[in-house]
């Protein structure tokens, strides 16, 4: 992925000439920062993403999404919370329930899916998220059920296989 982030630089550079201070340029600068693991140059590029636009939804969730990745969870909290404010939407309500979940706060982080849990189309990441606060929470017989309905739509990893032998134990 490097190779292709190195790529990605040299493209960049003719839009850095014609416009370097466009949020949409400074987004691109930070998703390549994280193709290259550099998270405070993500953090650095989708904050001045931000000033240019304040409501570029990409840079808000890949901000927060970095600040997670750090462990500055009351920033990728306050990032998100911020997004929330002005709308709905899946992928910060899935953020924010991994903050909740790596806070140790499943409470919140059932309630923060519960909206899109209960939709009308499956997603296995929320139903993956679910399971996690449910075992977190301490009820691995609902857990199970949210677990395993996730398997089929998610990689199988060895987390996800540890989780899942969990619930079912």
């Amino acid at each position: 992925a490097l190779e292709d982030a190195d790529a990605a630089d040299k493209s960049l550079a003719m839009l850095d000439q014609w416009a370097p201070e466009v949020a949409t340029t400074r987004y691109l600068h930070a998703r390549v920062a994280m193709l290259k693991r550099d998270p405070a140059t993500v953090v650095t590029e989708c904050q001045k993403a931000l000033r240019a636009d304040p409501n570029h939804l990409q840079a808000q969730l890949l901000l927060a999404a970095a600040h997670l990745g750090q462990g500055s969870l009351g920033q990728a909290e306050e990032t998100l919370g911020r997004l929330l404010a002005t709308q709905d939407n899946i992928a910060a309500r899935k953020l924010l329930a991994q903050v909740y979940l790596a806070r140790g706060q499943p409470d919140r982080a059932k309630e923060t899916l519960r909206a899109v849990a209960d939709g009308a189309e499956a997603d296995p990441q929320v139903d993956w998220l679910m399971g996690a606060a449910l075992m977190q929470w301490g009820s691995s017989q609902d857990a199970w059920e949210h677990l395993e309905r996730s398997v089929a739509g998610l990689p199988d990893t060895s987390e996800r296989r540890t989780e899942l032998a969990a619930a079912y134990i």
